[in-house]
């Protein structure tokens, strides 16, 4: 059972990498528009470390004794401050 709860986390936190690479990509796009340049090149090495803190969590997942909830909680709660502060704008367009 340990197994598949890892398994279906690591597909969750690949969906969350995804999901922040796609929209999350157009929804910087938009707001580093009429910013600043120090404050988009600021927001971009966020979004940058944020994918990367999901792949860290499948690390953790797999290789320590890490609660997989803590993981996926966190990383959903950060997903949603992200997308309704940073990232709200996600046309194409």
């Amino acid at each position: 059972m340990v197994i598949l709860l890892k398994i279906a986390a690591t597909v969750a936190f690949l969906f969350g990498v995804i999901f922040l690479y796609l929209p999350g990509g157009f929804g910087i796009l938009h707001f580093n528009r009429g910013r600043s340049k120090a404050v988009a090149r600021g927001v971009s090495v966020l979004w940058v470390a944020f994918m990367l803190v999901h792949l860290l969590a499948i690390y953790r997942t797999w290789f320590s004794a890490d609660s997989v909830y803590a993981w996926l909680v966190a990383l959903f709660l950060g997903q949603v401050v992200f997308f309704t502060t940073v990232a709200r704008d996600v046309s194409t367009t």
